[in-house]
């Protein structure tokens, strides 16, 4: 009899579904937050936060690479006139 009741399609859907709600109770309980909704535009802030993150990071690398550059120039005493760089 439950080898029946484990193939029945409708046993099967309904079991799921009780997975599928316990997984949901238990992200919205670990995350502090009463709909769905509210992870999905958690996600969204996490997704902008890294993409700006991201742009920041490039940023710094650019900035290092011009410093690095000037620094070669400096000890290689290229651009230099009157006291200053060129």
């Amino acid at each position: 009899m439950n080898e029946e009741r484990e193939c029945d399609p409708d046993w099967l859907k309904a079991n799921l579904n009780k997975e599928v709600d316990a997984e949901t109770a238990n992200a919205l309980r670990n995350n502090k937050v009463e709909e769905v909704q509210d992870l999905l535009d958690i996600k969204r802030q996490l997704m902008a936060m890294e993409q700006v993150n991201a742009m920041h990071q490039l940023t710094i690398q650019e900035k290092d690479d011009l410093i690095r550059d000037l620094q070669e120039k400096v000890k290689n005493g290229e651009g230099m006139q009157r006291g200053g760089l060129v």
